[in-house]
């Protein structure tokens, strides 16, 4: 405290008291040329200061109380995100945060990844702080308050995360479905969305995994080459990631040249059979066939009508459905230009 004091010559002329209380010669200064005394004092709580100067005229004093007001240190709460660790899909950070016991934003500074952030990326109204911004992968801001009492700060961590679709797959050649084909060399092609690495595709040719892939990520494009042995080959493309997976499949039937049908007796497996309840369910696979009008089928030598029947073009397959009393013997005849295969079954009822 400095107090201007004229008219008198040296501090012994002069008394201090603190809350009523004298403070010793040697608690305080005296200048008789400026003509200022001064002092310091520690104020924990309030303070009346009385200053008295006496000469052969008189005395003279005044009062002064001092108050310690100190200033709260800031507060930093982040509000939004609600997490300290936040994973956004749109890549963008959306921040706002509370701060307490400043006056302006120039107290405020605000850090990505240890970087300061210009001041004109936030705003700072109403005590709220705002700050919308794009990450590219993770970053750590950190909001940091200051005034004469010292500082606070806040931490979030946000992290980029672009939500995965799940992936599509579909076998575009050959096109058909099933394929018949004399070739026994056979390429395949699938276009394939929301997969990076050939790693998450796999081909299975009837069951076995086709280990040769050629797979371009920039365009989706799968292609492979199979080598058809049997007569019907299924194809099944698989591709996944992490959100799922999905799969398309192709029938492709080889028709190898100088050929003759084949059939194939899928239902019932013994022959003859019999069944518990005197109904015939036979299910044949027919193949090296192109027309239903090539395919005979009888029934003790007599031709079976048509809605006893059920031809699925796609399987390759013929089901008959009736009632059999007391022996039945099924004939299966087919045609192609290479010859005929003919395949029997005896169902028996007794």
């Amino acid at each position: 405290m400095l107090v201007k004091i004229k008219n008198v010559n040296s501090k012994s002329q002069l008394s201090v008291s603190e809350n009523k209380k004298l403070l010793s010669q040697n608690e305080f200064s005296y200048n008789a040329e400026t003509m200022l005394l001064s002092f310091k004092r520690d104020v924990s709580d309030e303070s009346m200061f009385f200053i008295k100067a006496t000469n052969s005229a008189g005395s003279a004093s005044d009062v002064v109380t001092i108050k310690c007001v100190i200033k709260p240190k800031p507060q930093v709460t982040i509000t939004q995100p609600s997490s300290k660790f936040f994973s956004t899909g749109n890549c963008e950070a959306n921040i706002k945060a509370t701060i307490l016991n400043i006056d302006s934003k120039s107290q405020i500074t605000v850090k990505e990844n240890g970087k300061s952030i210009p001041a004109s990326l936030f705003t700072f109204n109403n005590k709220v702080l705002s700050l919308k911004k794009k990450v590219a992968t993770t970053s750590k801001f950190e909001i940091t308050a200051t005034n004469s009492s010292g500082l606070a700060s806040d931490v979030v961590n946000i992290k980029c995360v672009i939500p995965v679709k799940k992936p599509v797959v579909k076998i575009t050649k050959p096109q058909k479905n099933p394929y018949v084909t004399e070739q026994n060399i056979q390429n395949f092609t699938a276009q394939v969305w929301n997969i990076k690495k050939v790693s998450q595709i796999t081909v299975l040719a009837s069951g076995k995994k086709v280990t040769t892939l050629d797979f371009n990520s920039k365009t989706g494009i799968l292609n492979f080459k199979l080598s058809l042995q049997s007569d019907k080959t299924t194809v099944v493309v698989t591709v996944s990631n992490s959100a799922g997976s999905s799969s398309d499949q192709l029938t492709v039937i080889y028709n190898s040249p100088f050929r003759k049908p084949v059939i194939n007796i899928l239902r019932p497996t013994e022959n003859p059979y019999k069944p518990a309840n005197c109904l015939a369910d036979v299910l044949a696979e027919i193949l090296y066939v192109d027309d239903i009008s090539k395919i005979i089928l009888t029934e003790n030598g007599k031709s079976i009508e048509s809605f006893y029947l059920t031809f699925d073009k796609k399987e390759n397959t013929i089901r008959i459905y009736k009632d059999v009393y007391p022996s039945s013997k099924f004939v299966f005849k087919a045609t192609n230009k290479h010859g005929t295969t003919t395949k029997e079954v005896t169902i028996n009822c007794k």
